[in-house]
């Protein structure tokens, strides 16, 4: 109705200013990611390839080894590069990572995941998305917000999304199984 419009549109500062202010008052969890110069110059050196190509369609991203802090703990693991077009990789700063913790050792419950910028899975839309899905008995993928900082410089706040496999299984109480993936990011590519 037209007063609920009139409503919308004379209370629309205040509605920003409030989530503006609760988004810079969460407290996030935060993860600190170390990659030794020799193995964080292969993942540029990966980007470089990809970047050349204008997407990672049929290259495969070396992993490497770092060390992931969380709460003053350390976690040995692996890292890559995610992500097949280039809004994944195009600022080196804030590149989405795929991460997969060693030793079956988890961080928020998942062992392996990957972090990438909020915008790269239509934050909010997907994670409303994950919730209702969840909720409703559909197994869906979890995801969350935290702050990153890889080799000392701040990521700012990205999207840590837990991938499917054994310990996703586990942490939603299924029996392990074969787990699909239907879909083919190429065909985007098409007639391109």
């Amino acid at each position: 109705s037209i007063s609920k419009l009139k409503n919308l549109i004379l209370n629309s500062t205040n509605v920003l200013f409030y989530k503006i202010k609760s988004i810079n008052k969460k407290n996030f969890d935060k993860i600190f990611i170390d990659i030794n110069f020799k193995n964080y110059q292969m993942l540029l050196n990966d980007r470089n390839i990809a970047l050349d190509k204008g997407n990672a369609i049929n290259i495969k991203f070396q992993e490497v080894n770092s060390d992931i802090w969380q709460n003053g703990k350390r976690y040995k693991a692996k890292v890559r590069l995610k992500g097949i077009l280039n809004t994944h990789w195009f600022n080196e700063r804030r590149m989405s990572l795929k991460i997969r913790l060693l030793n079956n050792e988890t961080i928020m419950g998942f062992n392996e995941f990957s972090i990438q910028k909020p915008r790269e899975r239509q934050w909010p839309f997907n994670s409303a998305y994950e919730q209702f899905s969840n909720t409703n008995g559909v197994l869906s993928s979890n995801s969350d917000l935290l702050k990153v900082i890889v080799n000392g410089k701040n990521w700012g706040i990205m999207l840590a999304e837990q991938s499917l496999g054994k310990v996703y299984l586990e942490n939603n109480n299924k029996k392990e199984s074969l787990i699909f993936k239907f879909g083919k990011e190429e065909i985007w590519y098409e007639g391109w």
